[in-house]
């Protein structure tokens, strides 16, 4: 992400982020909806690769803009690192092998 002529990374997305991003409203699912909260997601993110609390993080950003910045590229990079991601591929996977809970059958409904 470049910000105000500097280069951040966003780290490798681990138990810790993910936390930190859904304390901020974000969950991983949301981004694949940039749309419904998109600064929500660039601040949250920006906030992590800068290593600063998201009130920092949003003046930061407007400062950003303000000084004739973009966020091109950003949506593509959180989605990189959204499915480079060990902790969410392995979610992922999880997910896919688990029952849904309505398919779960009770006692009585077996019987």
């Amino acid at each position: 992400m470049r910000i105000n002529g500097r280069d951040f990374r966003i780290p490798e997305l681990d138990f810790s982020i993910v936390r930190k991003l859904e304390e901020n409203g974000i969950s991983l699912f949301d981004i694949s909806k940039p749309k419904k909260k998109f600064f929500s997601i660039l601040t949250a993110f920006a906030s992590i690769a800068m290593k600063t609390e998201i009130e920092d993080a949003d003046y930061i950003l407007q400062q950003h803009i303000l000084g004739g910045g973009n966020f091109d590229g950003w949506l593509e990079e959180i989605n990189k690192a959204v499915e480079d991601s060990g902790f969410f591929q392995a979610m992922m996977k999880k997910s896919q092998k688990s029952t849904p809970l309505h398919a779960v059958k009770t006692p009585t409904e077996t019987e």
